[in-house]
């Protein structure tokens, strides 16, 4: 049986046994995750008889392995990298002076902004401005102050990735059409959004304002 995601480690006391019992080679082996070949063990088991088969099967469990330590690595957030502003955090920034605004001005890394997002501001600015309760002018500046420090993707830029990104996020949000094709668009993006319903989404990374933070990226 391989590691990582594809099986599961015994992680009790495989090949050893209870206290005084002799080790148990081969199969134990291979099932406990220590260091070794559990093909060789079984190999030297059957007198030095190595099947292709199972020459095949190593190398399969080997490929698999270093596929989920791509993947763990993929996956793993390190500090400054790109991230997809979601609309949620945009708003809740303009709407209250909290921390999410130093976040959006003082964030190292590359923070992208569709321009749907700019769209549905336009759109909703009314409604903001009564939440945030600010004047136009002040509203209008602090939506400067926040853009600042952003780049803008226009939809030229995510045509090409529409629809594969209606073919992951139609049955969550078709909503958030526009920010997924930008996180496709953009390998290793991060979508930066509160939306937990987004977390679903498949080959594309979300992760909430909490889980940056956690991670020491804002």
């Amino acid at each position: 049986m391989c590691g990582g995601k594809h099986g599961k480690h015994d992680t009790g006391n495989s090949g050893r046994g209870n206290e005084g019992d002799e080790a148990v080679p081969g199969d134990a082996l291979e099932r406990s995750g220590e260091k070794g070949d559990s093909g060789q063990a079984r190999a030297a088991e059957k007198g030095g008889e190595y099947s292709a088969e199972e020459q095949a099967h190593e190398k399969g469990c080997k490929r698999i392995q270093q596929d989920d330590q791509e993947e763990s690595d993929r996956k793993t957030p390190k500090r400054n990298e790109t991230l997809v502003l979601d609309s949620n955090i945009l708003f809740s920034a303009l709407i209250k002076d909290s921390q999410t605004r130093r976040f959006i001005t003082e964030y190292k890394g590359e923070l992208l902004v569709h321009s749907f997002l700019l769209e549905e501001l336009d759109k909703y600015k009314d409604f903001l401005i009564s939440k945030s309760r600010l004047d136009g002018d002040d509203f209008e500046e602090l939506v400067r102050t926040l853009l600042m420090n952003t780049k803008r993707v226009d939809f030229e830029e995510t045509e090409h990735y529409l629809d594969e990104a209606e073919s992951l996020v139609k049955y969550i949000d078709i909503n958030d059409l526009q920010f997924v094709a930008c996180c496709l668009a953009y390998p290793n993006s991060i979508i930066w959004s509160d939306d937990r319903a987004l977390k679903r989404l498949r080959r594309v990374r979300v992760m909430t304002t909490k889980e940056l933070l956690s991670h020491g990226m804002l």
